[in-house]
């Protein structure tokens, strides 16, 4: 293989780096994938003399890398994990919130019926149509949506809660950031909300363990 080819990474495929590892989030396949730290920094410097030909036809065939154009670099996210979180509060009876909670859950229900990446598309799209939330907004938000939303009937799940409360605050003209990560030693992945780098409705001693891959 031309060691001269530059490589980027394809399009909706993020990289981080996580201890010894380059950790891959695809939204094309839904998918994490994990190889050495060696391979991803050389494909960030540019120079992949040091890695095997086999390798880098394993990174192609699988969708994570594709030739650059125009000299297109490999970029790596840095975005480091909140500093503080607003746990959610115990949940309490299905008030007035309700009407708007659960609303927005079936529309999550819906949307993730696509493929993540059409779901993390139309994220994207609707970001100017609305105004980051403040704190004390996404504070007010956390107790309505967590007042209502164990009414619902459908198991707790990160991916399914973000987008779902993504609707609720949308009904009031609000947004937050939606954050994808990993970790490693067990691998585990999760997605969260974040206001003015603030997690909310998380436990920030269970999300320091992860490294974010996406935040749109």
């Amino acid at each position: 293989m031309d060691q001269r080819t530059h490589w980027t990474f394809a399009p909706y495929v993020n990289a981080a780096r996580i201890g010894g590892y380059g950790v891959f989030l695809d939204l094309n396949r839904d998918a994490y994938s994990c190889v050495p730290w060696a391979i991803v920094s050389a494909l960030v410097a540019r120079d992949v003399s040091t890695v095997r030909d086999s390798q880098i036809t394993a990174l192609r065939r699988n969708g994570l890398i594709v030739e650059a154009e125009c000299g297109a670099p490999c970029t790596l996210v840095e975005r480091r994990a909140p500093n503080a979180a607003l746990p959610a509060p115990w949940a309490g009876p299905a008030q007035a919130a309700s009407v708007k909670v659960f609303p927005a859950c079936l529309c999550a229900a819906d949307r993730l019926a696509s493929p993540i990446r059409t779901v993390v598309e139309d994220r994207m799209n609707a970001r100017t149509h609305v105004r980051l939330a403040t704190l004390e907004e996404a504070r007010a938000a956390i107790a309505a949506f967590h007042g209502a939303r164990s009414w619902y009937p459908r198991s707790y799940n990160c991916l399914f809660d973000c987008v779902a409360m993504l609707a609720f605050l949308r009904s009031s003209g609000l947004r937050a950031t939606w954050v994808f990560g990993a970790r490693l030693y067990p691998f585990a992945a999760h997605c969260w909300l974040e206001v003015e780098d603030v997690a909310l409705g998380e436990d920030i001693a269970h999300l320091r363990a992860f490294t974010p891959l996406l935040a749109v």
